[in-house]
């Protein structure tokens, strides 16, 4: 078959107008599938954005935290504190930090994740 020998085009014309029907739900069909997956991968997208936008929630609650616990710190410190509160607020100021790498992970896993991830989001 030459495809760039004329008489094939025609002939290959020929032949899907001789089984229109045939060709029409074979292209009908295939359209619909592809129509399908589009709103499928549309589906699998908003999960992802649903589920990155309340990560990023959760990473700038813990942000805040952080930035509260270090204005406590500093005010500790400011005022003189013993060492045994200095100490328990630099566990605090540590923890609020670990909650914020946390939350920072967890947006990274949002956007970058596999789709096996977000499941949970799509249905």
């Amino acid at each position: 078959m030459d495809v760039f020998n004329p008489d094939t085009w025609e002939q290959q014309w020929a032949d899907f107008m001789s089984y229109p029907y045939i060709m029409v739900t074979g292209i009908a069909i295939t359209a619909g599938v592809v129509w399908w997956f589009r709103g499928f991968q549309i589906k699998i997208f908003e999960g992802r954005l649903k589920l990155a936008t309340e990560k990023v929630d959760l990473a700038d609650r813990a942000k805040n935290e952080v930035e509260k616990q270090f204005r406590a710190y500093k005010e500790e410190v400011a005022s003189g504190g013993g060492n045994d509160a200095l100490a328990a607020r630099v566990a605090t100021v540590e923890a609020a930090f670990a909650e914020l790498a946390a939350a920072s992970n967890a947006v990274r896993t949002a956007l970058t994740g596999d789709i096996a991830n977000f499941r949970g989001t799509v249905e």
